[in-house]
């Protein structure tokens, strides 16, 4: 059964998802609406920020890296971050250039 996960500042709400399903309808289309437009906000962050996975794999390499840089990573997705920082990982296994401690 899967279950949804809700964190608030005091506390963390666990509801089987069949719970979540009997909550009043206007409720529900109140809270899709709301989780709609939050994450158009963010997508639109990462979009304004210009920062992808190549990006990041460019900072690392050694590239210029910008002054506000945590302030780009942290509103970037993780999966992106993610993926950046194991392709630069990749790289250097290919090439050898990691240490053996």
């Amino acid at each position: 059964m899967d279950e949804v996960i809700i964190k608030l500042k005091r506390c963390t709400l666990i509801l089987p998802e069949n719970d979540l399903f009997k909550l009043p309808e206007d409720v529900l289309k109140k809270a899709i609406g709301r989780g709609k437009g939050y994450n158009r906000v963010l997508i639109n962050e990462r979009r304004q920020a210009g920062v992808d996975r190549w990006q990041v794999y460019n900072w690392l390499k050694g590239h210029s890296v910008p002054k506000n840089v945590a302030d780009l990573i942290e509103s970037m997705g993780t999966k992106e971050l993610r993926e950046g920082c194991t392709e630069y990982l990749l790289m250097k296994t290919r090439t050898g250039q990691t240490d053996n401690n």
